[in-house]
């Protein structure tokens, strides 16, 4: 077999068609809060204080409504604009600015035609003239890649009510985007397209919220409507545990987060997070101060409800994209092979830190003996952490259960029942909603009970002396342990 080699000027051309290439990168992954997001990018890069989102998503089966994301940044000559609208545009290997959050020259196109099939956009640079270019999707299917001049008949009042417009000497980017039909709210029921529209209102906002909080903490506005979107920072309230540079580029900060119980319903509902406590955990990815990943562990690790306070802060500089190999999007990134040894590290060492928080708050909330003997138990339930999670174990040694060994005439039947009691406990359905779980060992027992509870601790104090304890130590075991510790006044008479 011969293999001829070409030169540069030889070979045979066979170009993508057009139309084809433009609707499957329709369907790149986009959902309507990433692809603003990307929008978004553009105005901070740009250097822009205000960004704002109009939105008006159809109601019927037949493309229609708008998107309007404008900025009040640097904007862009029309040369600037023109090399902006190409497919591909200065590519990811253009050497970039520290603070750029582009890629690939594919973030406005992509992200605006995954809402719509119609995309203009009209800049101007200080001292330049306003230019508006516009790409049709049903236009390249004719024509190919041939941008259109000005806005269509559905973009201009959309531009009529921008700065651009009504300032002559205003600088700034306005895209727009309309014919959407990927981003429909319709129902059968009226009612119904105006939840669906506030949901999805709703989820922008906490996802552009949640992305851009260190830029709106340094004075970003941006406004989706009428609605000034409020950041939310991952890691407000959390404890600094450590720092440390890998590589001498990536920058790592771990935190954890204080246990439920030491802060407010609403404080806990914050921390959470837009997405939940499981979906927050491990590491957040930042690039270019701009977050990319919103928690997870990079495949390291599973997640773990006794981690979920273990949040690990990863800042990139956009100079590292290959390497960490960073998703069109920008959603996602594969660390580099020789960095997993010391994230893996990083990882484990905050995990046990969620770990011992949530162990700390376990013993800080169960009461004391108020002995100097610290090997006296008196916790009713004992946590036993692993690696990746937190079991619960009733205290073999707790004064309740030695006694209920001993009133049995089988002891191994009752070890039975406590075993499969450790394993009925409901653990889940409790810590999807602990601040509203009742916690029966405080919860006011009614005459009968405390009778009932006073009379299981005087069984109780016959137990331990029988052990060998003095009546004064056993009473003091008893009336230090739970539940007995928090009626200890109103029981203590019956012990005497």
């Amino acid at each position: 077999m011969v293999v001829t080699q070409c030169n540069i000027s030889e070979g045979t051309e066979n170009a993508p068609h057009p139309f084809a290439l433009v609707e499957a990168m329709r369907s790149i992954g986009y959902t309507p809060p990433t692809a603003l997001a990307d929008l978004i990018d553009n105005g901070i890069t740009a250097g822009a204080k205000n960004i704002k989102i109009r939105m008006s998503p159809p109601r019927t089966s037949t493309p229609s409504g708008f998107v309007v994301v404008e900025d009040d940044g640097n904007g862009m000559s029309p040369e600037r604009l023109a090399e902006a609208m190409r497919w591909g545009g200065d590519g990811p290997d253009r050497p970039r600015r520290v603070d750029d959050l582009g890629r690939f020259g594919l973030g406005m196109k992509t992200a605006s035609i995954a809402l719509g099939r119609r995309l203009t956009v009209a800049s101007r640079a200080a001292g330049e003239p306003l230019r508006i270019l516009r790409w049709d999707l049903d236009h390249i299917a004719q024509a190919g890649w041939k941008m259109l001049d000005g806005p269509d008949a559905e973009a201009e009042p959309l531009m009529a009510r921008s700065a651009l417009f009504t300032e002559p000497t205003a600088t700034g980017t306005i895209v727009i985007v309309t014919y959407l039909d990927r981003l429909a709210v319709r129902s059968s029921l009226p009612s119904h397209s105006e939840r669906n529209e506030a949901a999805l209102t709703a989820k922008i906002a906490e996802h552009l919220g949640m992305v851009f909080h260190r830029f709106i903490a340094e004075g970003l506005k941006i406004r989706l409507g009428a609605s000034e979107i409020s950041g939310w920072d991952p890691f407000k309230n959390a404890v600094l545990k450590d720092t440390e540079k890998l590589g001498g580029a990536v920058e790592v900060a771990s935190y954890v987060l204080p246990h439920h119980s030491t802060v407010t319903t609403e404080e806990d509902s914050r921390m959470a997070g837009p997405s939940g406590w499981g979906a927050h955990q491990g590491f957040l990815v930042y690039r270019a101060r701009r977050l990319i990943v919103p928690g997870g562990w990079l495949r390291l690790f599973s997640p773990a409800e006794n981690c979920r306070l273990a949040r690990i802060r990863i800042d990139l500089p956009n100079m590292l994209d290959d390497g960490w190999k960073l998703n069109v999007m920008k959603s996602s990134v594969v660390p580099p092979s020789w960095q997993l040894a010391d994230l893996q590290r990083i990882g484990e060492a905050t995990r046990r830190e969620s770990m011992a928080m949530f162990n700390f708050r376990g013993e800080r909330q169960a009461p004391t003996t108020g002995s100097d003997d610290s090997s006296v138990p008196n916790a009713f339930w004992m946590q036993v952490p692993s690696p990746d999670a937190v079991r619960f174990r009733i205290n073999r040694a707790h004064a309740v259960v030695q006694t209920l060994k001993q009133s049995v005439r089988d002891p191994a039947v009752a070890e039975d029942f406590l075993r499969a009691f450790e394993r009925m406990l409901p653990l889940q359905a409790i810590l999807q909603d602990p601040k509203r779980t009742v916690n029966g060992a405080v919860d006011e027992p009614t005459p009968d009970e405390l009778r009932g509870m006073a009379e299981f601790a005087k069984k109780a104090v016959k137990t331990l002396r029988a052990q060998g304890y003095a009546t004064d130590a056993a009473c003091r075991i008893v009336l230090c342990s739970e539940p007995f510790a928090l009626y200890a006044e109103k029981i203590r008479p019956h012990l005497i």
